[in-house]
């Protein structure tokens, strides 16, 4: 069955510093280009927001000429904008590290992001850390693993045609509450 097209583009919003090339958004711009290759969605379907100070790689990254059409580096603005620009977001993008020192690690972007009521995309982290049995738990995103490519882009092709992580987001208030 043919999905019908969105018309519009899936705005996926990070919001924050990165302070170096790891954590990187790279495996789902990756993901997002290879939709495109592919024909499975159309090209500027999807756009990346990134709002904050520190975005010397992603400033690296949107010179790369696969990655032009794909980013949008907003800058610094003040925080009560931040929080609206979550809200208004598609998908919130969550950047976490799969070293193994990260396992227990939380970051407060986790939660800022779960009070803003949209679906958390995380890209790093592993299935048994502390950042994916939070998302779990609450049923407020998905954490994608380096190996997870594949299902990073069939998420986002789902998600482009109004499935995906817009089908599963369910979140489960009690929990979310517990935080």
């Amino acid at each position: 069955k043919k999905l019908t097209v969105l018309n519009k583009t899936l705005r996926i919003v990070f919001t924050g510093s990165i302070y170096s090339k790891k954590p990187s958004p790279v495996m789902l711009l990756d993901a997002i280009v290879n939709l495109v290759n592919k024909k499975k969605i159309p090209k500027n379907a999807i756009i990346t927001e990134f709002y904050g100070s520190r975005l010397d790689h992603i400033k690296n990254l949107s010179q790369k000429s696969k990655y032009l059409n794909l980013i949008s580096i907003k800058g610094h603005i003040p925080r009560l904008n931040v929080l609206e620009e979550q809200k208004k977001a598609d998908l919130l993008l969550l950047l976490a590290s799969s070293k193994e020192i990260s396992r227990g690690e939380l970051t407060g972007k986790i939660f800022e992001y779960m009070s803003a009521g949209r679906p958390i995309l995380c890209i790093g982290g592993r299935s048994n850390f502390e950042i994916s049995k939070v998302l779990n738990l609450t049923n407020t995103g998905l954490v994608f693993e380096e190996h997870n490519k594949e299902k990073l882009e069939d998420l986002l092709c789902k998600s482009y045609y109004g499935g995906g992580l817009f089908k599963t987001y369910k979140p489960k208030i009690d929990q979310v509450l517990k935080f």
